[in-house]
């Protein structure tokens, strides 16, 4: 039904009702003379009307809706470069890496991997044998030393003695047991000794001066070390297995199975961690056959762990293996490259360690005698690199054992790391694929 302007003023006005919309009435006026529409049509009209006096500066209809923002999209993450390695922080030549990851055993490589011939160079001096290096002593030949003397050395505030004593035999064996390598145990005060002990006062925050005295002396528990010497009754199986009279012509030696010990003292010696000569002091007249029983060093346990880093030293010829925590595990001493031949620089990781490795000679890289082919000379303590290659990701370089344990810290390499063979076994036995080496300038 359609109603007349007239007619709905008349039925707001007669009903005297007030539609109150938002708080304003309803007013009389609301709908135009003349104009004829329904109720729902003068209600909208009236809306329109108080939306004008609500909003007096706009248009009177509801603001009409803003669209809506889209999201900005998410910036895009910047690439990021790919992560370097890090470089290790040096701090009184301990450096500090993140341990890497779950170790793999490196022996699970092949054992069998070709060792580089730059080692062979300078493994024996030119015309020199075995035997006759095994019965030169270094210094006041013919003397004598007992297990009783070494027992009872205490230090008296002089420091290491020259030449050969008990007191340094002492303290070479409280080094050993210390996890801080003096080397060869002969009883000699030596650059090796010195290295050792200079070590061993940085490990306990004292003066590195590398001289023996009381502070270090007590550290060491010299006075309550006990006795530090046992006996060995020699089996037949230490007699066995011997490749006397090694000859120095490649060709030859490339014919052998083995390089192995020439001589059961030889033998002996390196499983005790001691010189030759030193060996056969405390046992004078001894004839190393089976049965009998001989007066040897008692070392101590191996060392044991993960090794996460290895630094090798340049200036101080010392080797530091540490664990993923950054403690040191053991400390030895080492022989490095020359200034013509030096050793690397740098980082590098361990890739393989070869037991009882074998050795190829390539004329191409060095002659040796007449020999113009390639020959590849047989496994063995008394091979070039001894019984122990620890490869490294440098190629042609490596930590290794040496057939000349006395003359570590008096000769040489052409590059590579040199230990005693038994200081190579112990650290090849806690070193993974992956560990970490750091070469120290």
């Amino acid at each position: 039904m359609k109603l007349s302007s007239s007619s709905v003023n008349a039925i707001l006005g007669a009903t005297a009702v007030s539609l109150v919309l938002g708080g304003a009435a309803l007013a009389q006026s609301a709908v135009p003379r003349g104009q004829v529409m329904s109720l729902e049509e003068a209600l909208r009209l009236e809306q329109q009307n108080r939306l004008r006096n609500q909003f007096p500066d706009e248009r009177a209809t509801p603001p009409a809706p803003q669209p809506r923002k889209r999201a900005a999209p998410a910036p895009k993450p910047e690439p990021q470069p790919k992560p370097k390695r890090q470089k290790p922080r040096r701090d009184d030549n301990i450096t500090v890496r993140p341990a890497p990851a779950a170790p793999r055993r490196a022996t699970d490589t092949p054992r069998k991997i070709e060792v580089p011939d730059r080692t062979i160079r300078d493994a024996l001096p030119p015309n020199e044998t075995s035997e006759g290096r095994a019965n030169r002593a270094p210094s006041d030949a013919g003397a004598r030393i007992t297990a009783a003397e070494i027992d009872a050395a205490t230090f008296t505030g002089a420091g290491l003695p020259k030449g050969l004593s008990p007191l340094t035999a002492k303290v070479q064996i409280l080094l050993d047991r210390s996890n801080t390598s003096p080397g060869i145990i002969d009883g000699f005060k030596g650059g090796m000794s010195t290295s050792a002990i200079r070590e061993f006062e940085r490990l306990h925050n004292m003066k590195q001066d590398g001289i023996l005295d009381q502070a270090v002396w007590d550290a060491l528990g010299g006075n309550d070390a006990g006795s530090l010497m046992t006996t060995y009754q020699i089996v037949e199986a230490d007699t066995q297995g011997l490749t006397p009279g090694l000859p120095r012509d490649y060709a030859k030696l490339a014919k052998l199975d083995a390089m192995g010990y020439e001589r059961v003292s030889e033998r002996l010696a390196e499983r005790f961690h001691m010189g030759e000569e030193f060996l056969k002091r405390l046992n004078p007249g001894a004839r190393f056959v089976a049965g009998e029983e001989l007066t040897v060093v008692a070392p101590g346990k191996k060392a044991e762990g993960s090794v996460a880093r290895i630094a090798i030293d340049k200036r101080s010829q010392r080797l530091k293996a540490y664990d993923s925590a950054g403690n040191i595990i053991s400390d030895y001493p080492v022989t490095i490259g020359s200034t013509s031949t030096p050793s690397p620089s740098g980082s590098y990781d361990v890739t393989a360690v070869a037991v009882d490795p074998n050795y190829t000679y390539n004329p191409k890289n060095f002659k040796q005698g007449d020999n113009e082919k390639i020959l590849i000379l047989p496994p063995g303590p008394n091979g070039p690199v001894g019984s122990i290659w620890i490869d490294l990701s440098r190629p042609s370089y490596g930590i290794h054992g040496t057939p000349r344990p006395d003359l570590l810290f008096t000769t040489q390499s052409h590059g590579c790391v040199r230990m005693t063979n038994w200081d190579a076994e112990e650290l090849a036995a806690m070193v993974h694929k992956g560990t970490f080496v750091e070469f120290i300038e």
